[in-house]
């Protein structure tokens, strides 16, 4: 129902809830005195009583037409009053009718839904939704969350002393009223909506209420009650037509804590919906009274309410959960409701992934040196580590809650589950309930296989991509707990940079092992991609893809420069080139094996070379391709090494953690001044294996690959050496005893050079005479495999960062970082 323009009142959209009202609550909802006060004439307030308290009048409201029938039944009444009519004035009069009696259907059907107490995750609505385990871990934990929940409450004081024993300040310390909120910015499965959980189970220094938007119950068990009952929707739904009441009909204006601030000490006229559901949501389950005069015609106003919130002796936490990003439908919503609490002197906590509330962080709407909002992206830890088990030396302390509280499931079931089993569980529970994560971008899997550290162009490639969204990835601005200051504070202009410098760093092998090997392990029955266990690399449908197939459907994702300085106009993109070989080498390593016993046993050689080659072609991965005869009967005398389970570059997978159940090593980039690009390493023994990359968009020629031949070091048995291609005619004129003597660093006799070309099977490097490159018992063998060229194609080669991401500016203090962690 739309409101009559010339309306000197505010209108309210009627809205059908599905509630059956009795003849005693009809009489309830409005009396002739609202309307008095309304401005309506006496014989307006009687015409329009003696209808709404007749069966006819109740019977109306309840139609789909209720404007029409209730718009003649109150001209009939006015005439047989012989009082005189005006069609405006009666039309006005059925808006506020109706938006009064939407007004009570709502507040009806919050108190039938229980939605207030709801909001409060009280003890009893966990243990009826199977959510045991978070009141557990509030118990178990709260010592460890009583700092963080201090922090917060820090944030709500208002100009009053401090409760005792406050975490971080002297109980006669004071502070401002806060116009700022808190962004709890962090992957999945940290422990985000446990710390509201624990806030409100155990922290009696402040009064917890928590709203869920997420628009899938499904999706973890602890949305389902409020997803079930609606509340999300229905706080939105009144915001909506707040905001209408705000801004006017016109949505061309940003509505902001300004803009609220006005409306309520002008225009304010003490019938809004939504001001009626925050005095429910914020006093309703403690003060009985608000319930009760919220289903009765009484006005509450915006003012009132920021007045009785700055008298209560308890502050407010508010958590605002699974708050959606920029593109959301209901962002806009949820940003006036973040407004409205912050006009009303609560700082809000909202919370999501990155791609929620880093967006709320950008949207400031003024520009000020003040502190406009807190962003904390570490959390306390909660499952309590496992003792006394066969299990523990898997886990690390850095695991987050998710991961620890799988382990611990597992553990209550079998004490002696394998590293096989606890992979494949958590893989299995993070595919059923963040499926997305595999599905819905590609690009952000192939990146958790970038977890390189050496620098391209000054940055780390790992972290310098558009990693935003990336369910597991972590936010890269805070890199240590500091009890006294959990948070980082931006100022509008830094809050703004902020959303526009965000970085995400892949999961850890180091810090998260378990989480890891969840993310990038799989075996071949993942091939070519099933609902119920996906290859790490997939598309929407859940078919495998190879890394090359990945980066060139997605390269528009990847925003900064890829290569290093160009000492040849011919070199392309040649360390884009090493980043997609060594995603490769670490996907190939991360085969699972199906045997009893050690369950990453690291690949074979011969079963690896053509798994890492076919990676680093485009398509799909059907099935594991074949070793080549070549390999199986030709070279003679090799002894085939293993190449370990590779965690990223120069960090790898702790070994004291996996112990006999891995074998694994790491990728290791040497020192430019060794001119060599990769080595795979294990332990502490000299590698066996190097890499060379070498990207040039007409291909390379015999000098170039005679250098690469000279730098092999002598400990290596096999050497990989990805091109571009090579020009037509390398080596026909050399001679190959000439071209022994490149090997410096091996016997001649046992040297055996393979080419590989895209699309041939692989076969001895000949040279002059046709003369092939092999040995009769082979101690190195050096695969030459050509890929094609790398094009980093819309890769900006020229975007630099001239000033530090997340900067902030604080009055009377000169330009200065942030404690942010950051890649120039």
């Amino acid at each position: 129902i739309k409101s009559n323009p010339t309306s000197k009142h505010n209108h309210m959209t009627s809205q059908q809830c599905d509630v059956t009202l009795d003849g005693d609550s009809m009489v309830q909802w409005i009396d002739s005195g609202i309307l008095l006060t309304e401005g309506f004439s006496a014989a307006e307030a009687k015409a329009a009583m003696d209808v709404l308290q007749s069966k006819n009048g109740r019977r109306l409201l309840n139609y789909s037409n209720a404007r029409d029938g209730l718009f003649d039944a109150f001209k009939r009444s006015l005439l047989q009053n012989g009082a005189p009519v005006d069609d405006t004035d009666v039309s006005v009069l059925v808006s506020f009718v109706l938006e009064i009696h939407n007004r009570f259907k709502t507040m009806v059907q919050f108190e039938k839904a229980n939605i207030y107490r709801t909001a409060r995750l009280h003890k009893q609505l966990l243990l009826n939704n199977n959510l045991s385990d978070y009141v557990q871990a509030a118990d178990n934990s709260y010592e460890n969350a009583k700092p963080f929940l201090d922090y917060l409450l820090k944030l709500q004081v208002h100009d009053t002393e401090l409760p005792e024993n406050f975490h971080g300040m002297e109980p006669d310390d004071k502070v401002s009223e806060p116009n700022q909120y808190v962004c709890i910015t962090a992957s999945s499965g940290t422990g985000k909506t446990q710390l509201a959980a624990t806030a409100s189970l155990k922290y009696e220094a402040a009064t917890t209420t928590y709203l869920n938007f997420s628009l899938d119950g499904a999706s973890q068990r602890f949305y389902k009650p409020h997803t079930a009952n609606r509340s999300g929707e229905l706080v939105v739904e009144s915001i909506e037509v707040f905001a209408r009441e705000v801004c006017g009909n016109s949505r061309q204006r940003r509505l902001t804590a300004h803009n609220i601030g006005d409306w309520a000490k002008h225009r304010d006229n003490g019938t809004s919906l939504f001001i009626c559901i925050l005095y429910g949501f914020l006093f309703g389950v403690e003060d009985p009274n608000i319930l009760s005069r919220l289903l009765k015609p009484n006005k509450f106003y915006l003012q009132e309410l920021r007045s009785r919130i700055q008298e209560k002796k308890t502050k407010f936490l508010v958590f605002l959960d699974e708050v959606p990003h920029k593109k959301s439908a209901i962002f806009n919503n949820v940003l006036c409701l973040r407004d409205t609490l912050r006009y009303l002197g609560i700082a809000p906590i909202l919370m999501s992934t990155h791609t929620g509330s880093q967006d709320y962080v950008s949207e400031s709407s003024r520009d000020s040196l003040d502190v406009w909002a807190d962003v904390l992206s570490l959390l306390p830890p909660y499952a309590p580590m496992p003792t006394g088990s066969s299990i523990r030396p898997y886990i690390a302390d850095s695991e987050r809650p998710l991961v620890l509280a799988k382990v611990l499931e597992l553990i209550n079931r079998d004490n002696c589950v394998s590293l096989r089993q606890i992979v494949d569980e958590l893989r299995s529970t993070l595919q059923a309930t963040k499926g997305v994560a595999w599905v819905s971008n590609p690009s952000l899997q192939l990146v958790q296989l970038f977890c390189t550290d050496f620098e391209i162009a000054q940055e780390t490639f790992s972290l310098a991509h558009n990693l935003v969204g990336h369910h597991f990835g972590c936010l890269q601005h805070q890199v240590k707990f500091v009890p006294e200051n959990l948070g980082v504070k931006y100022n509008c202009s830094g809050a703004r940079w902020f959303g526009k410098t965000i970085s995400v760093a892949p999961v850890s092998p180091k810090y998260e092992p378990l989480l890891y090997l969840a993310l990038v392990t799989w075996d071949e029955s993942m091939l070519p991609g099933t609902e119920d266990r996906l290859f790490p690399l997939v598309d929407k449908k859940g078919k495998a893809l190879t890394v090359r197939e990945v980066f060139e459907m997605y390269r528009h994702e990847f925003k900064p420069k890829a290569n290093a300085t160009n000492l040849y106009a011919i070199k392309k993109d040649g360390n884009l080139l090493e980043v997609l070989v060594h995603a490769s080498f670490t996907l190939a390593s991360m085969k699972m094996s199906n045997d009893d016993g050690c369950c990453l046993p690291g690949v074979a050689l011969d079963e690896f070379a053509p798994l890492v080659r076919r990676l680093m072609l485009r398509g799909n991965l059907m099935s594991l391709p074949q070793t080549p005869p070549l390999f199986e009967s030709l070279i003679k005398g090799f002894d085939w090494p293993r190449v370990p389970a590779l965690g990223g570059s120069n960090s790898g997978l702790p070994s004291d953690k996996l112990g006999e159940d891995a074998r694994t090593g790491c990728l290791k980039r040497p020192p430019d001044k060794e001119m060599v690009d990769c080595f795979i390493i294990e332990g502490s023994e000299a590698p066996l294996f190097s890499i060379e990359c070498k990207n040039y968009k007409d291909g390379v020629d015999a000098a170039i690959l005679k250098d690469v031949f000279v730098r092999i070091p002598s400990s290596v048995k096999c050497s990989f050496v990805f091109v571009s291609s090579m020009k037509q005619g390398t080596f026909q004129k050399t001679k190959l005893s000439d071209l022994k003597k490149s090997f410096i660093n091996h016997e001649t006799k046992g040297i055996s050079v393979v080419r590989w070309e895209e699309n041939k099977a692989p076969y001895f490097l000949k040279v002059k005479g046709g003369v092939e490159f092999k040995a009769s018992q082979t101690k190195l063998l050096v695969l030459i495999i050509e890929v094609g060229t790398i094009d980093a194609g819309e890769l900006d080669r020229d975007e630099k960062r001239n000033s530090p991401p997340c900067s902030n500016f604080p009055i009377g203090t000169k330009r200065q970082k942030v404690n942010v962690h950051y890649v120039k």
